[in-house]
């Protein structure tokens, strides 16, 4: 009985005839995956960070396009009419981008950083209002339809 079951699965696997006689197609393909292995510092394609200058995504909030690996400061640079330079209480970003906000204006290590999670936060608690820039990089795995 156990050998019978391992020889219909492999009959299965690399094509043949089911339990009814039905002439059966392999299996080839599982799921696709890419990785992408040179992220690029072009458009991010519509890619944004979602930043509301009030807890939980309450509005005013606005859609900051960014650019793949580079820095992008909130100082003097209101978008759509909202300034989020040490302003922004909620934040989140699109699912193949990890974006790292900073407190600095120029995206230094050196000084208080974090990582949003996937799916960003409506609350950033005791680092609300912290953020002076941010930069993007995008997931090296992203899976394809």
């Amino acid at each position: 009985m156990k050998f019978d079951s391992i020889l219909a699965l492999a009959v299965l696997a690399v094509g043949g005839t089911d339990a009814a006689g039905t002439p059966t197609e392999p299996v080839t393909t599982l799921a696709k995956v890419r990785r992408d292995t040179s992220p690029s510092p072009t458009l991010a394609d519509g890619h944004n960070l979602f930043g509301c200058v009030t807890k939980n995504w309450v509005a005013p909030c606005v859609h900051v396009p960014f650019y793949w690996d580079t820095c992008f400061s909130f100082r003097d640079n209101p978008v759509s009419g909202v300034n989020l330079y040490h302003n922004m209480r909620s934040a989140g970003t699109d699912d193949d981008a990890i974006c790292t906000l900073y407190n600095g204006d120029n995206c230094d290590s050196g000084v208080e950083t974090l990582v949003l999670p996937f799916g960003g936060t409506g609350d950033m608690g005791s680092q609300s209002a912290h953020w002076g820039s941010f930069k993007c990089t995008k997931s090296l795995y992203s899976c394809i339809g």
